[in-house]
């Protein structure tokens, strides 16, 4: 497993562009644009990637965005270890 890590949406969508991604893990809450947009940015460069989307602001209204954006779960946070482990697993 390879993974990467960036500090800001601009920055993953700038990584985003030359590289194929297996999973992104996105954090809703972010400088510029939320988590469920920069997921449906990096899918239109990347349209096999698998979205999830973890917050600690969990609402109908951002679990809705992210499932007509094609992300598989919404994570609340905080979320243990095993947990996270289970849902990268499936």
């Amino acid at each position: 497993v390879e993974v990467f890590a960036f500090s800001s949406a601009e920055e993953a969508l700038t990584q985003s562009s030359g590289d194929s991604y297996d999973l992104c893990l996105l954090d809703y809450c972010l400088d510029g644009v939320n988590g469920v947009m920069l997921g449906a940015m990096i899918r239109a460069l990347n349209p096999g990637a698998r979205m999830l989307l973890m917050s600690e602001v969990l609402s109908p209204h951002v679990e809705r965005q992210a499932v007509e954006h094609g992300f598989q779960a919404v994570i609340p946070k905080p979320t243990s270890r095993e947990q996270l482990e289970q849902l990268l697993a499936q």
